[in-house]
């Protein structure tokens, strides 16, 4: 807001006054630069008008409402006078963007606000795949919106860290790089076909070596990259043996009709798991995301 625009009033000079000059002053009594006003003395009627003028200067993230104008206009009485025009603050885009490390948009958002306010930006983990990167969190988060164009940026990483199975059908996602920050859910039966024991997925691959029977003998070794399967086929009452390289996650899809027991597994050893079916069936080994 400006206090003064096209204020306007009249002066009548009383007889046998002589004009000579006229200044106008704010109310501190300061004289204005001669360029925000205009004096005129007219002879015939010793009347002197003047005008106070609009700043040109347009203010930094306002736009002037006409509207909102208040103007005065009268004879002068020794008072002090004012008229007022308004300024709008004007509408600022805060672009905020969600990137993985690389620079890879998992998304964006744009957010309009005026010109003064305050804005806030948050992140939040992307389900259990992306973790936001704490280390690397905006210093502009929070704010004033001005002028400037304003770009708000957060950093994803990949989840490290462990599913666990906990047992009543539920999971519990550990992270590595924050412990603290625990994750349970409950896991989804697809017609009761898969159940997710662990993952590691800090590991690039699980190396498994898989014997039969109560052989020590490994039958193969098999090392499953990201995204890879396995299976096999075997008989009535088979035991089964696994060994990894690393804690992981083994994921058995099995026919309806077929029953079996798992266990959890760890880079410790051997664990033996042990299938009771009626007839042969096939079992996947799965290392990827639940």
């Amino acid at each position: 807001m400006t206090p003064y625009q096209k204020w306007q009033s009249t002066l009548t000079l009383p007889a046998g006054v002589n004009y000579q000059t006229a200044k106008i002053i704010n109310d501190t009594g300061v004289a204005l630069p001669s360029r925000d006003y205009q004096i005129n003395f007219d002879k015939k009627t010793r009347k002197i008008s003047y005008q106070l003028k609009a700043p040109v200067a347009k203010p930094t993230g306002y736009t002037y409402n006409p509207k909102a104008d208040v103007q005065t206009s009268g004879v002068l009485k020794h008072e002090t006078g004012t008229a007022t025009f308004y300024f709008d603050p004007d509408p600022f885009i805060v672009h905020t963007k969600y990137l993985l490390e690389d620079g890879q948009v998992l998304d964006q958002l744009y957010v309009e606000g005026f010109y003064g306010d305050t804005y806030t930006t948050e992140a939040s983990d992307y389900d259990d795949l992306y973790t936001v990167d704490t280390s690397r969190l905006p210093e502009n988060a929070n704010g004033v919106v001005t002028e400037k164009p304003i770009e708000v940026v957060y950093y994803f990483k990949r989840t490290t860290g462990q599913w666990l199975d906990i047992g009543n059908q539920a999971s519990l996602l550990v992270r590595k790089d924050d412990p603290q920050r625990v994750r349970s859910v409950s896991q989804q039966y697809a017609n009761e076909s898969g159940f997710t024991i662990q993952y590691d997925l800090e590991a690039p691959q699980i190396a498994m070596t898989v014997g039969t029977g109560h052989s020590q003998a490994p039958d193969k070794n098999i090392v499953l990259g990201y995204g890879q399967d396995y299976g096999l086929t075997f008989s009535n009452s088979e035991t089964y043996r696994i060994q990894t390289s690393s804690t992981g996650a083994v994921q058995v899809d099995r026919e309806l009709g077929h029953q079996f027991s798992q266990t959890n597994f760890d880079a410790s050893g051997l664990v033996t798991a042990k299938m009771v079916q009626t007839n042969y069936r096939r079992a996947l080994f799965y290392n990827r995301l639940r």
